[in-house]
């Protein structure tokens, strides 16, 4: 078993990624809100103390900068160029910058998981 972990540059595809992975043939997938850390170590603007107007433009900014994370589990390894070719096709290259990120890790041990037919 693996771990697929994708961190997407551009959340606008979150909904379309999703979709692509359901249809390949996964269903457990947690999307998971997040940032990195150059957006969490942000300079404070002048904007920024001004109560309200601070309000406002942290708010707009917080929409401007959210990404998702989406974790998923997969039984066989062949599924995994599965998953990568189909992230791809959605978001583009993923060597490229501003993409996004992909990365697998092998499960040695899984407590919990249910095999999407056998959860039904």
């Amino acid at each position: 078993m693996k771990a697929i972990f994708l961190i997407m540059a551009e959340p606008r595809h979150l909904e379309e990624i999703i979709e692509a992975w359901q249809k390949i043939g996964l269903h457990g997938i947690t999307v998971l809100d997040s940032y990195g850390s150059e957006k969490a170590i942000k300079k404070h603007t002048a904007e920024d103390s001004l109560p309200m107007f601070g309000s406002v433009m942290g708010y707009l900014r917080s929409k401007r900068q959210r990404s998702y994370t989406l974790i998923s589990i997969v039984e066989e390894d062949r599924m995994v160029d599965e998953v990568i070719r189909i992230t791809e096709e959605v978001v583009g290259n993923l060597t490229e910058k501003g993409k996004g990120i992909l990365f697998v890790l092998p499960l040695d041990r899984v407590v919990g998981y249910r095999h999407a037919e056998k959860a039904k």
